[in-house]
């Protein structure tokens, strides 16, 4: 019953939404030339996200210029048109949070009805000429994919160049006794030498740190992931307020299309190994991890919804070692480090 009216809340909250817009944004900039080598001003340009429709456009400067900037992460079409000349694309242009992508396009000039299509996938690596930043980004493919212990993203941003985890097994963020911190996803993480508990954890442009410690406040499940970023050296200052890396996770949103999943990961003790402190017989050990996503279009093309949920039970016996007294012990008191018999 619980779950059913959380899940319900989620759908009301996404339909009383009039529009929703991803936090996480980067830009596509460009120049327009002709077969010359010029540069082609006022060019009507396009930029077209591939997974909602959705259409900016804008018309380039006598320059040739156009910067499309705030745009949500994903895949774009940019579709560039001048009169006179054969109209352009270039389709599967990935665009990452905080990333900016610049592009070159050249016209031809045309007297019939013809296009030139250029596939970003087949194309020569986008090569980022518009910042310094050093860092890892990963992807909600790798993030859905690769194996994690609990389901919990941070153990990935081990695979940034430069990031190492610490060995002591009684580290606060490594699961040291009593960790809340470590219970609730984070993990020891030092980027370039620094320590631990001075990383940068924001979501979706949200502060995300959880304070006493330097771990993760909110630990988001795996499927509301479109991507994270590990930011390591020469990164904006708007991210300066820690001394260690700056982590940015970006959510899912929807799109056109309905999406999304459903899970449920069951870990018992009858595979288990006896724990060596029950002489007798294994302890209890329930673990159930449940949960799923959906997201799709209110008004295709116009506005998207996703939710997501995710519970964790666990149900485990604590196993104690004690020494019961025998009879005559019992029956005997000490008094002085005498003992006195009744």
């Amino acid at each position: 019953m619980k779950r059913t009216i959380i899940l319900a809340l989620f759908v009301v909250l996404a339909f009383a939404s009039v529009q929703a817009f991803a936090q996480a944004v980067g830009s596509i900039s460009g120049t327009v030339f002709d077969s010359d080598g010029a540069v082609i001003p006022g060019a009507n340009v396009t930029a077209v996200n591939q997974g909602t429709n959705v259409e900016r456009s804008i018309v380039g400067d006598n320059s040739g210029f156009f910067v499309f900037t705030q745009l949500p992460i994903g895949n774009y079409t940019v579709r560039v048109e001048r009169d006179g000349f054969r109209p352009t694309f270039s389709k599967n242009i990935v665009l990452e949070g905080q990333q900016s992508v610049r592009l070159e396009f050249k016209l031809f000039v045309s007297s019939v009805s013809q296009s030139v299509t250029v596939n970003a996938e087949e194309s020569t690596a986008q090569v980022q000429r518009e910042d310094g930043t050093l860092g890892q980004t990963v992807h909600a493919e790798q993030v859905a994919d690769l194996p994690l212990n609990g389901r919990d993203f941070v153990q990935l941003a081990l695979l940034t160049p430069g990031a190492t985890k610490s060995d002591d097994p009684g580290d606060f963020l490594n699961q040291g006794t009593s960790s809340e911190v470590s219970f609730r996803g984070s993990v020891s993480l030092s980027v370039q030498g620094m320590a631990e508990n001075t990383n940068d954890w924001r979501y979706d442009g949200i502060d995300d740190n959880e304070l006493t410690a330097g771990g993760v406040g909110y630990l988001p499940q795996i499927d509301a992931i479109q991507e994270f970023n590990v930011l390591t050296f020469n990164y904006s200052a708007q991210y300066g307020s820690r001394g260690g890396s700056t982590v940015l996770v970006s959510s899912k949103s929807g799109t056109d299309s309905f999406h999304g999943s459903a899970f449920e990961f069951l870990r018992n003790e009858y595979l288990d190994a006896r724990n060596y402190f029950d002489p007798v017989k294994k302890g209890k050990y329930r673990q159930n991890e449940f949960g799923g996503s959906l997201g799709g279009p209110i008004r295709k093309d116009k506005t998207f919804f996703f939710m997501d949920y995710q519970g964790n039970r666990v149900r485990q016996g604590a196993p104690i070692l004690s020494t019961i007294p025998t009879d005559a012990q019992t029956q005997q008191h000490i008094f002085g480090g005498c003992p006195i018999h009744s």
